[in-house]
C-alpha cells in the first residue's frame, strides 16, 4: 500500500508538471517561431538542451527567465489580449438609473399621500366655515396648534424628499462617467473570477486526493485471471457436487403459471380473509395484483400450494402523479423486506397497512416538496410552509396585515370515521382550513389526491376564501344603499387576470363597473379600473386592519364619478366656481342632503350669475342649473357669492338610458340643455334689434331613441322668423321670395373648440328649417339630395335644414342671410353646369366641384370662404397635370371681380382656353432640356409665345377678340404680332415669308387674315401647331442683319394655279433699307374675361 501511495503521489506530481508545461506551451505559442527563444530555460546549445536559470551561451544574447529580446519584440507585436467579460452588464441585478429615478418619484408620491393622511388625522379644535370646492376664507395669521403641526409635517416631508433627490442628483452626475466606471468593474470582475478559479482549482485537487483514498484496490490476481480466461475454471474453488436443474420448456412454464394462478384463486376465494381495500384484485402470470385506487398496485405470489404459507412480494407500482415509474433498487429491496415481514406476521392486512401508510407519507412529502418549490417562485414571501411530523402547514397571504390564514394537510388515524362500523380504522389524508385564525368546519374543499399539485390546492383555497370575502362585502354594501337605487352590486367570474371572482359596483354614470377582487398571491384588495380614489382606498384597506372595507367601498363609486366629472370638466375647460360662502340651506335649495357636490362655470360666456352644479350619491348624480348672487356684509362689502336658486336639468329618457358613462359627450349634453333657454332669449333680443318679426313657441318633440336625441333640438322652445323681412335688407331691385314666409330656428346646445378656454372657443349650434316654394331651386334639390353636405339638407318635399355653429352670445343674423343667399347662388351654378353638360361631383354651401373635360379627365373645385369677404378660391384637379394651373390666379381674380354671370363666363373661358393650354404643354414637352419655347400669360385669355435659340428668336401673341354678328356675339382667338424677340433685329426673310404664307392659308377651324390668324378654340390649337412646325423648320438658320442695313426681303406672291392649296411662291425684290423700328409701345391691358350677354 505504501508503494502504491508513493506511486500515486509521483503520478500526481507528474500530472501537475504536465499541466504546467501545457500552460507554458500555450503562453509561448505565439512566439515559438522566434529564433533563440527559451521556455523555462530551454535552449538548443545547453547541456541536454537545458539552460539553468535561463543563462545563454556566449554566442547567443542574454535572456531573462529564459526569454530573449527577440521574444519580447515578438510578444509586443502579437495580437491584443481578448476582451474582458462584460456579461455582468446584462444581469438582472443591474438596474437603470431611469428606473431608480422612477422609483424615487413614486416613493415621493407615496410619502406625500402618507403625509396628507397623517395631516388629516390631526384633530382640529376650531374650523372656519368651509365652502364647496374646498375654499376657505382668509382669517388672519395662523395661530392654531393643529395647523402649525400640519405645516411642520409638510416641511419635514419636503426636507426628506429634498435630501433624497439631492442624492439622486449626485448619482446622476456620477453616472455621466459610466463608461469608465463600467471598465473598472470589468477588471474587478475578471480579478474575482481569477481568484475564484484559483480557489476552485485548489479545492478540486484536494478533493481528488481525498477521493483517491477510497479508490485504492488490492493488487490484481494476474495468474488466477489468466487461468479463468484460458480454461474457464478456477482450480481453487471447491466442487460441491450440485446437480443443475433442468431448464423448463415453454409448455412447462405455461403449465406452472396456470397452476400458480389456480392456487392463488383457490386460496384467495376460499381460505383468505381479504382486507376491505384489497377487494379489487386480478390474477395473471402466477401473481395476484391488488389495486388500491389513487394509491398503489402490489403484485403478490405464493411459493407452495399449502394454504398456510405466506405470500411473497413481487412488485409495486404507485397509482398517483407525480411518482416514479420504476423504483430504485435500494428502495425496492427495503420495501420487499418490510412487505415480506408483514405478510409473514400479519398477512394481507399487515401488507395493506404498511403500504397504505407508506403511500400516504410519500404523498405528504411530495406535496411538501412542491410547496417549497412554490416559495422559491412567484409565491415568494407570500406563502410559508412548515412540516409537522407526518403533516405540513401552508400559510397563504403571509404579508397581509391582521390575523393569518392557512390550511393543514396531514395523515389522520381515521378512528373517528370508523366509530359505529365494523370496518377497522384506516388512516387517510386529512385537511383543515383556517381563515383569519378561525377554523372553517364545512369548507367543502375537493383536492385531487391522484394528481398531486399543491399549487392547484392553494389556488382552490384562495378562490373560496376570496369568494367568501366578496360575498360578505356585497351583503354589507347593499345594506348601506338606499331603496330603489340604481346602484348595483354583484359577484361574477373574471374574464381575465389571476383572480377568478370579483365584486362589481355599478352606477349608470360609470363607463364600466368598479371591479373589486382579492389578489390571489398577496391577498390584497385590487380595485379596477385604477383612479385616484381607488388607489387611496386600496392603500387604506391593505395597510390598515381596522378599516371597514364595506364603508370605504360604498363611497368609492361616488368618488370615482366625481373624479371623472372633475377630469372631464377640466378637459372641457370648465372653471370651478370659487368665492362661494358656506350655506346651511343647501338641503332646502337642492331638496336633498348633500355629501359630494361640485359647481362649475362652463365658459366665461355664462357670466357671474349662472353656474352648473352636480351632486353625487349612491342614487346617482344629478345636474342642476344654479343662480348665484352676491352676498354682502353689514358694511355692504361683497364677501362672496351664494346659491339662490337651483333648477334640475331635465334630460330626455333616451339620453338618461344612454348616459352609461361620465364622458365629454355627457357633460356637453348637460350643458346644451342648460344653455338652451338662455341662448334662445339672446337670439330673440338680436332679432328685435334688427327689426325682424319673430315669434317664440313651445315645441312637443319627444325623444324616443338615439336617433331622435341626435336630431331633436335641445330646447323645447323655437323661434319662428319672417323670411321676407330677414332677406329684404340685402336684396337689390325686384326680388321674389323662394321660400315660405316662416323660418323655424331651434337651439341644439354648445360645441367646444380645441383651443384654450375662452369665450370665443365656445360655439352654439342652431338649426334653421324652411320650406321651398313650389318650383323653386329645382337644380339645388337634385344635387343636394345626393351629396353629403353637413350644414345643408333637403328632403323630397322641399324642406330645407341649415346648421349654424356660432359663438355663444354673439349675433349671427348676418350669417343666416349669407347662407340663404348662397343657397340661391349655388342653385344658379347647378343650372349653368346642366346647360354646359358638365358633370357635377359635389355641390354644397362650402364648395362646388365639377368636371369640364372627360379626355383627359379635368375638374375644378370652387371653395367659398367663410371669413366674410365672400371670395372664392379655385382648385384645379389633377394638381400636377391640369393645363389651367398656368392661369389659376388670373381666373380666380377675374371670377371674384365679375359681378354678373361670373360663373357662366368662367365655364365658357374654361372651354375656350383648354385646347390652347393643352397645346402649350405639348409644345413645351418637345424641348424639356433646351427650353426653346416660353409661354407668358398676361391674362387668362391673352398669351405671349416666345422662341429662343437655337430656334429663330421670335414672338407672337394669342388673345381673344369679340366679334359681333348681328345680335349675337362670338369670341375668337387671334394670333398676331409676329416679330423678332432680339432687340433691333427683324425676322429672317424665309421665316417671315413662311409665316405670311400661313397667315394667307385657311382651314376648317381657323382662317388667315394676311397678318394674323383668327380661329375658334380648336382652330387655335391647330394654328399653334403649324406655327411651331414653321419655327422649328428654321432651326440653325443665319440671323437676319440688323434693321437699317440693305437686305433682300422676301415677299409672298400669289401661288401658281397648279400649286397646291396653301402654298406660296417667294420672289426676291430689292428694297430700300428702312429705319430701325421705334421702341415697342406698352401693351394695353384688357379685362381678364370678356363680358357676354
Amino acid at each position: 500500500m505504501d508503494e502504491e501511495g508513493a506511486r500515486g503521489s509521483l503520478d500526481l506530481k507528474t500530472d501537475r508538471s504536465h499541466a504546467q508545461e501545457g500552460v507554458s506551451h500555450v503562453q509561448a505559442q505565439p512566439v515559438k517561431a522566434v529564433a533563440g527563444s527559451q521556455l523555462n530555460g530551454s535552449a538548443h546549445n545547453g547541456s541536454n538542451g537545458i539552460l539553468t536559470n535561463g543563462q545563454a551561451p556566449e554566442d547567443q544574447p542574454p535572456t531573462t527567465n529564459g526569454i530573449s529580446d527577440s521574444m519580447a519584440i515578438a510578444t509586443s507585436s502579437a495580437d491584443p489580449p481578448p476582451p474582458l467579460d462584460q456579461s455582468w452588464r446584462k444581469g438582472e441585478q443591474n438596474k437603470s438609473l431611469g428606473l431608480l429615478m422612477s422609483r424615487v418619484a413614486q416613493q415621493c408620491y407615496y410619502d406625500l399621500n402618507k403625509t396628507l393622511d397623517e395631516m388629516s388625522a390631526v384633530p382640529v379644535t376650531a374650523q372656519p366655515p368651509q365652502q364647496p370646492n374646498g375654499v376657505v376664507p382668509h382669517t388672519g395669521p395662523d395661530t392654531s396648534d393643529a395647523s402649525l403641526k400640519k405645516k411642520g409635517m409638510l416641511m419635514n416631508y419636503a426636507n426628506d424628499q429634498r435630501d433624497r433627490f439631492i442624492k439622486t442628483l449626485v448619482l446622476s452626475d456620477w453616472s455621466r462617467n459610466g463608461a469608465e466606471k463600467a471598465r473598472l468593474i470589468d477588471v474587478k470582475v475578471w480579478l474575482d473570477k481569477q481568484r475564484d478559479a484559483y480557489a476552485r482549482a485548489e479545492d478540486a485537487v484536494a478533493r481528488v486526493k481525498m477521493n483517491m483514498q477510497q479508490a485504492r484496490v488490492p493488487n490484481p490476481n494476474i495468474e488466477g485471471a489468466m487461468e479463468v480466461l484460458a480454461t474457464g475454471k478456477a482450480s481453487w474453488v471447491p466442487d460441491l457436487g450440485y446437480i443443475p436443474p433442468k431448464r423448463l420448456s415453454a409448455k412447462q412454464l405455461l403449465k406452472t403459471l396456470r397452476s400458480m394462478n389456480v392456487t392463488l384463486a383457490t386460496r384467495l376465494n376460499l381460505y383468505e380473509e381479504l382486507p376491505y381495500y384489497f377487494q379489487d384484485y386480478s390474477i395473471a402470470d402466477g401473481r395476484a395484483t391488488f389495486t388500491v385506487k389513487d394509491e398503489f398496485e402490489v403484485d403478490l405470489s405464493v411459493a407452495d400450494e399449502d394454504t398456510v404459507t405466506q405470500f411473497y412480494f413481487i412488485d409495486i407500482r404507485l397509482s398517483f402523479t407525480p411518482a416514479t415509474a420504476v423504483l430504485d433498487e435500494r428502495i425496492r429491496g427495503f420495501l420487499e423486506g418490510k412487505v415480506n415481514y408483514q405478510l409473514a406476521t400479519n398477512g394481507l392486512q399487515g401488507c395493506y397497512d404498511f403500504l397504505h401508510n407508506f403511500v400516504l407519507t410519500h404523498k405528504v412529502d411530495t406535496l411538501q416538496d412542491q410547496a417549497l418549490e412554490l416559495i422559491r417562485g412567484k409565491w415568494f414571501d407570500c406563502v410559508k410552509a412548515e412540516k409537522l411530523r407526518r403533516s405540513f402547514v401552508v400559510q397563504y397571504w403571509a404579508s397581509a396585515p391582521g390575523p393569518k390564514s392557512w390550511f393543514e394537510i396531514g395523515i389522520s388515524s381515521g378512528k373517528q370515521r370508523a366509530v359505529g362500523t365494523r370496518r377497522p380504522a384506516t388512516p387517510h389524508i386529512s385537511l383543515r382550513w383556517f381563515q383569519k385564525g378561525v377554523e372553517v368546519k364545512d369548507h367543502k374543499l375537493d383536492f385531487d389526491w391522484q394528481n398531486l399539485d399543491v399549487e392547484r390546492c392553494l389556488v382552490q383555497v384562495i378562490e373560496k376564501h376570496s369568494l367568501k370575502v366578496l360575498d360578505d362585502l356585497r351583503t354589507r354594501i347593499g345594506a348601506l344603499a338606499p331603496a330603489n337605487t340604481p346602484f348595483k352590486t354583484r359577484t361574477s367570474d373574471a374574464k381575465s387576470g389571476p383572480a377568478r371572482k370579483l365584486l362589481s359596483l355599478s352606477l349608470p354614470s360609470l363607463k364600466q363597473p368598479i371591479d373589486v377582487h382579492v389578489e390571489p398571491v398577496t391577498g390584497q384588495f385590487v380595485v379596477t379600473p385604477p383612479s385616484t380614489a381607488s388607489v387611496k382606498i386600496e392603500r387604506r384597506l391593505n395597510n390598515d386592519p381596522s378599516a371597514d372595507p364595506a364603508r370605504w367601498l360604498a363611497g368609492l363609486p361616488c368618488a370615482v364619478v366625481q373624479g371623472r366629472v372633475l377630469k372631464q370638466a377640466e378637459l372641457l375647460a370648465w372653471t370651478p366656481t370659487t368665492n362661494l360662502v358656506r350655506q346651511d340651506n343647501l338641503a332646502t335649495i337642492f331638496g336633498q342632503k348633500l355629501q359630494h357636490f361640485s359647481i362649475f362655470t362652463p365658459s366665461r360666456a355664462w357670466g357671474e350669475k349662472w353656474a352648473l352644479a352636480v351632486t353625487f350619491g349612491l342614487d346617482g348624480e344629478k345636474w342642476w342649473v344654479v343662480e348665484l348672487d352676491e352676498k354682502r356684509s353689514d358694511q355692504l362689502e361683497t364677501v362672496g357669492r351664494v346659491i339662490t336658486k337651483a333648477r334640475a336639468v331635465e334630460m330626455p329618457q333616451a339620453a338618461q338610458e344612454d348616459a352609461s358613462s361620465v364622458s365629454r359627450a355627457t357633460l356637453l349634453r348637460v350643458e346644451r340643455r342648460a344653455v338652451g333657454d338662455v341662448a334662445l332669449s339672446t337670439l330673440s333680443a338680436q332679432l328685435q334689434r334688427e327689426n325682424v318679426a319673430y315669434t317664440m313657441q313651445k315645441l312637443f318633440l319627444p325623444s324616443t331613441g338615439e336617433e331622435a336625441e341626435r336630431h331633436n333640438p335641445i330646447s323645447s322652445t323655437a323661434l319662428f322668423i319672417s323670411f321676407s323681412k330677414l332677406m329684404k335688407s340685402i336684396q337689390k331691385g325686384k326680388w321674389t321670395p323662394w321660400a315660405n314666409e316662416m323660418l323655424r330656428l331651434t337651439h341644439h346646445g354648445v360645441v367646444y373648440g380645441n383651443c384654450a378656454s375662452g369665450e370665443g372657443d365656445h360655439k352654439v349650434r342652431h338649426d334653421l328649417r324652411l320650406s321651398l316654394e313650389p318650383g323653386k331651386l329645382k337644380e339645388l334639390h337634385t344635387y343636394i339630395a345626393q351629396s353629403k353636405e353637413r350644414d345643408l339638407a333637403i328632403n323630397s318635399t322641399g324642406g330645407v335644414a341649415l346648421r349654424f355653429i356660432t359663438p355663444f352670445g354673439q349675433p349671427f343674423i348676418r350669417e343666416i342671410r349669407q347662407r340663404l343667399q348662397r343657397i340661391e347662388r349655388i342653385d344658379h351654378y347647378a343650372a349653368v353646369l346642366r346647360q354646359r353638360r358638365f358633370p357635377c361631383t359635389y355641390l354644397g354651401l362650402s364648395r362646388v366641384r365639377f368636371t369640364y373635360s372627360k379626355t383627359p379627365e379635368l375638374s375644378v373645385e370652387l371653395v367659398f370662404r367663410t371669413d366674410g369677404d365672400g371670395r372664392t378660391t379655385l382648385k384645379f384637379h389633377p394638381h400636377d397635370s391640369n393645363p389651367h394651373r398656368r392661369v389659376r390666379i388670373m381666373l380666380e381674380q377675374a371670377f371674384n371681380a365679375t359681378q354678373t354671370n361670373a360663373f357662366k363666363i368662367f365655364t365658357f373661358v374654361l372651354l375656350l382656353t383648354l385646347p390652347a393650354l393643352q397645346t402649350f404643354e405639348r409644345l413645351e414637352e418637345k424641348e424639356l432640356v433646351r427650353r426653346v419655347i416660353a409661354v407668358h400669360p398676361r391674362t387668362a385669355t391673352w398669351f405671349s409665345i416666345a422662341y429662343h435659340a437655337p430656334l429663330p428668336q421670335c414672338t407672337f401673341t394669342l388673345r381673344t377678340k369679340t366679334r359681333v354678328e348681328g345680335e349675337k356675339k362670338s369670341v375668337k382667338w387671334v394670333i398676331s404680332e409676329f416679330r423678332s424677340s432680339t432687340a433691333g433685329q427683324n425676322l429672317s426673310d424665309d421665316l417671315a415669308s413662311a409665316i405670311k404664307a400661313l397667315c394667307r392659308d385657311k382651314a376648317e377651324h381657323w382662317e388667315g387674315m394676311g397678318t394674323a390668324i383668327i380661329a375658334d378654340a380648336r382652330g387655335a390649337a391647330e394654328a399653334l401647331e403649324k406655327l411651331d412646325e414653321i419655327v422649328r423648320s428654321f432651326e440653325g438658320a443665319p440671323k437676319q442683319p440688323p434693321a437699317g442695313e440693305i437686305a433682300q426681303p422676301t415677299q409672298l406672291s400669289e401661288p401658281p394655279k397648279d400649286a397646291p392649296k396653301g402654298s406660296a411662291s417667294i420672289k426676291q425684290e430689292p428694297k430700300k433699307a428702312k429705319p430701325a423700328p421705334a421702341a415697342a409701345k406698352p401693351i394695353k391691358q384688357e379685362p381678364d374675361v370678356i363680358m357676354l350677354d
